[in-house]
């Protein structure tokens, strides 16, 4: 899919190889490596563990943040820990209701999105 507010890097900065990625509903508390907030058990999370150059790494995502990356980066790669501020740098200052991938969230991504975007703004 390709919109007019696309965030993502062209990473090459090494070869990942997927050891496993799941959609698990926590048992415990976990902490979204995009936007730090707590993963409460019982909620569904994205959990990928791949190993860089040798390093063994994994990372949660919460459900919102999986899917804005999923719809935003249009294909691109992305780098683990920046959604955010891609969002920013690259989605925020031309995102509106009205754009494409916006549309294609889920309502509850949409508010995700719509409150960072208007305390990015200085809305909130």
């Amino acid at each position: 899919m390709s919109c007019e507010v696309c965030i993502g890097q062209n990473c090459h900065d090494g070869v990942v190889e997927t050891l496993s990625e799941s959609f698990p509903k926590a048992r415990m508390p976990h902490k979204c490596y995009e936007c730090r907030r707590v993963i409460v058990p019982g909620e569904a999370y994205h959990r990928f563990t791949g190993v860089w150059e040798g390093e063994s790494q994994r990372y949660d995502t919460c459900w919102q943040c999986q899917e804005i990356r999923a719809v935003f980066s249009c294909g691109e790669g992305w780098i683990w820990g920046q959604l955010w501020e891609d969002m920013e740098e690259m989605a925020f200052p031309k995102l509106t209701t009205a754009t494409e991938c916006f549309q294609e969230l889920s309502p509850a991504a949409k508010q995700f999105v719509l409150d960072k975007w208007q305390k990015w703004k200085g809305l909130r």
